[in-house]
């Protein structure tokens, strides 16, 4: 009768393990979809569309400073509003390349 309620315990324990591994796993192929999503997208804006590296580092920057003010349907007016912004981006990533 002891054994039978130790082996119970330790199969519950073993569900339970196998319920974590499982999660772990789920977890981590979510993130390596996104994360090829990411290289795929970066391949295809270089290759197929002709955008350096240079030119996605600004839009990043970019986007990382402005996402929150730019309507979508404005676009266009906004990119032309904050020209100098990118303009100075372009300088300072050319300055950093060359140093390194």
């Amino acid at each position: 009768m002891i054994e039978d309620v130790q082996d119970y315990n330790k199969l519950g324990g073993m569900k339970k393990e196998l319920y974590n591994t499982r999660t772990r796993v789920f977890t981590m192929k979510e993130i390596s979809a996104r994360q090829n999503n990411a290289v795929m997208t970066l391949f295809r804006l270089q290759n197929y569309y002709g955008i350096s590296d240079d030119q996605i580092f600004k839009l990043c920057k970019f986007f990382e400073k402005y996402d929150y003010t730019i309507n979508s349907k404005s676009f266009g007016s906004d990119l032309d509003k904050y020209e100098g912004f990118l303009n100075e981006l372009t300088r300072t990533y050319r300055n950093q390349m060359i140093r390194d």
